[in-house]
């Protein structure tokens, strides 16, 4: 056991993972929850690990908050060594200065919102007369100074979210794990909370490592997006950088949606290519595994980037164009998605809501080259 000790500077990442590695075992065989998993998070930064069930995101978190004692690698927070498996270094979840939301938000519902914040700092063996203006400073912090008295039941969604954060926050340096937390909200309330916590974070300031499933919520809060698959960081970027230039097939189908077209390559040139599908031939960025002409390829173009153009109607240089009959289109309020089939394949193309077109009539699908990602597939993933 050990408690961190070290003075980090205002350089030293808040949290620093390196090498993790995690085995489930049972009587049948072993699971690899994490496979050397390696991330830094600096000082205020928001930083989102998004990925499906069991890519091991939750388990990360949990190793990090002292929940999970790892089989390899090591854990720092603020340049402390908290848990090393060479070492022979483990720091229990209380000494690890950092605070937790949950998906429920976990509050006391017998106890005051005072007492709730206040229930880390009773814990931890702080003197009463320090206890109440921590409190009040931590409610402060979150915009809830006049609601001490109220309990749980009293208050909103968003109004949880932040008692919830201000517990989080008081007994600790500003380092919080967010487990979920609007993963059982609907639809409009977790939309709203989204900007609210997103508003706090700017205005604290404080660092943190969120997990979640949803897209949309990685998008909107992130500083940074590491996308996990199978115990590993597929990639970790800004948002622009994983939506827009996703290094792997995975990525790219796993982030928004994605239509997707196989064939071979027909061309290569510098960071560009051509590849022969059943829709034609298509042009795209040359972005991971491509090997040599007559190789396998995925090309995948997203329907927001796709124009869908009526008889006649010229395609603009640089564009694919594929030529197929509009099957039908969805009204989604400000948004229609048109659906074309081309042969067998149907391709997806999103745009402003409009009149549009009858099902039925002839169109052609352009998309610009410049946004359409080609990823070479091994033989055993085609």
């Amino acid at each position: 056991m050990t408690t961190p000790t070290a003075s980090p500077s205002e350089h030293t990442p808040r949290v620093s993972v390196r090498g993790l590695t995690k085995r489930y075992r049972t009587r049948t065989r072993d699971t690899t929850a994490l496979d050397g998993v390696s991330i830094d998070i600096a000082p205020g930064e928001f930083v989102v690990l998004l990925g499906p069930s069991g890519c091991g995101k939750t388990t990360l978190l949990r190793s990090i908050a002292g929940l999970e004692q790892p089989d390899a690698g090591d854990i720092l927070l603020d340049g402390a060594l908290v848990s090393s498996s060479a070492g022979k270094v483990w720091c229990p979840p209380e000494q690890r200065r950092l605070g937790m939301v949950f998906q429920s938000y976990a509050l006391w519902p017998h106890m005051s919102v005072a007492d709730n914040v206040a229930y880390p700092l009773r814990n931890a063996g702080h003197r009463a007369a320090e206890i109440g203006p921590l409190v009040q400073q931590a409610l402060a912090r979150v915009g809830l100074d006049a609601l001490g008295p109220s309990f749980p039941g009293q208050l909103s969604g968003g109004q949880q979210q932040r008692v919830a954060l201000a517990r989080a926050l008081v007994a600790t340096g500003g380092l919080v794990l967010f487990d979920e937390p609007l993963s059982n909200l609907d639809a409009k309330v977790r939309a709203r909370l989204r900007v609210e916590l997103a508003a706090l974070q700017r205005t604290v300031g404080f660092s943190s490592l969120y997990v979640t499933h949803d897209q949309s919520e990685a998008l909107a809060l992130a500083d940074r997006i590491a996308v996990m698959e199978v115990g590993r960081i597929a990639q970790i970027g800004s948002p622009q950088d994983i939506y827009d230039r996703t290094v792997s097939r995975y990525v790219a189908d796993f982030i928004g949606s994605a239509n997707e077209v196989l064939g071979e390559i027909e061309h290569r040139g510098g960071g560009e290519c051509a590849v022969r599908t059943p829709l034609g031939l298509l042009a795209g960025q040359a972005c991971a595994d491509i090997d040599h002409v007559g190789g396998a390829a995925a090309v995948m173009f997203r329907p927001e980037h796709c124009t869908v153009l009526g008889p006649g109607a010229p395609v603009p240089a640089g564009h694919n164009r594929i030529a197929g009959t509009l099957e039908r289109s969805l009204f989604q309020g400000a948004t229609v998605e048109h659906v074309v089939r081309v042969g067998g394949s149907l391709v997806v193309a999103t745009a402003l809501a409009h009149d549009g077109m009858p099902p039925g009539t002839s169109v052609t699908v352009a998309f610009p080259a410049a946004r359409t990602l080609v990823y070479g597939l091994p033989k055993d993933r085609r």
